[in-house]
């Protein structure tokens, strides 16, 4: 009789600590479950914001890039413009020094 109550309580402890056991570890698993969840929305709104910042600086460079192009034509079309009227005031003062010594030759 003793042998069936010792067998007895120690089911009941058994039984107790296995849905003790069940609950802490089902309760983790939730838990971890939910926290994961809750940190997937703002690591997408994390990468969303990301992706604006990625276009903003995306747009920005491009801006610059373009203002610098337009920088370097305008200087490039100046220096051009520089050097051909040198070059057409060089003919015609060379045009004038050959008509004057072409007179002086008369």
């Amino acid at each position: 009789m003793v042998a069936i109550l010792f067998k007895l309580i120690f089911y009941v402890i058994s039984a107790i600590s296995n849905i003790i056991t069940k609950v802490i570890f089902s309760t983790t698993a939730y838990f971890i479950v939910l926290l994961i969840h809750a940190l997937k929305v703002p690591g997408e709104a994390t990468k969303g914001l990301l992706e604006q910042a990625a276009d903003t600086l995306r747009s920005a460079l491009e801006y610059v890039v373009g203002l610098i192009m337009e920088v370097i034509s305008t200087s490039i079309s100046a220096i051009i413009d520089t050097i051909k009227d040198g070059i057409i005031e060089s003919i015609v003062n060379g045009k004038s020094a050959l008509a004057e010594l072409v007179e002086q030759t008369k």
